[in-house]
């Protein structure tokens, strides 16, 4: 790392409830969170007249993150195995003075004028998307003999997220959803 930095500190709170009923057929967990962070460890992109390898490591004065997750698993009958789970993430700095260090930072915030820094309090944490949604349906036919055929579609929804602190538009993914289909033979000898 081109300069110092300080251990983080997080203080954390979750609370929930893991389920099972109906015969434990369907299975449901709930999870809510909040973790408070003092001086997290960010990395940021640099010149490399500043840092050699274009990266370097900031202690953030701040950050809330918080949420709810959730899951459920329910089998039903000849039709399968269903699957869903969720997650609400809210992850801002409440705060954080960053050199802009890349020219194009200067676009995407407004440095103070005395220290040439950016306050980036607000913005989303990095990789944080705050919404995905998932969900599959498994099937299994038994086949002639100890064989058997497992079937899985399944898809995913993830919302907009930002790859820096500094959430530049052009390091910014926009929401999208990825579905699979597996298709699995299984012989038992």
């Amino acid at each position: 790392t081109c300069n110092p930095y300080a251990p983080e500190q997080v203080t954390a709170y979750e609370v929930g409830s893991k389920n099972r009923l109906l015969g434990n057929t369907l299975q449901v967990n709930v999870s809510g969170f909040f973790n408070n962070y003092r001086d997290q460890q960010i990395a940021t992109f640099v010149p490399s007249d500043v840092c050699i390898s274009n990266t370097t490591v900031q202690n953030a004065g701040g950050s809330h993150i918080y949420g709810v997750e959730g899951e459920m698993d329910a089998l039903l009958g000849p039709v399968g195995k269903v699957d869903l789970t969720f997650t609400y993430l809210h992850a801002r700095f409440t705060d954080f003075v960053a050199a802009p260090g890349l020219k194009a930072a200067v676009a995407d915030c407004t440095p103070d004028g005395t220290t040439g820094n950016c306050q980036l309090a607000g913005n989303t944490l990095s990789n944080s998307p705050t919404l995905t949604l998932a969900a599959g349906l498994e099937h299994n036919w038994k086949l002639p003999g100890s064989a058997a055929l497992n079937g899985r579609i399944e898809a995913r929804y993830q919302s907009k997220q930002y790859f820096d602190p500094f959430n530049y538009a052009s390091t910014t993914e926009g929401g999208y959803t990825l579905a699979n289909a597996y298709l699995e033979l299984i012989y038992d000898k």
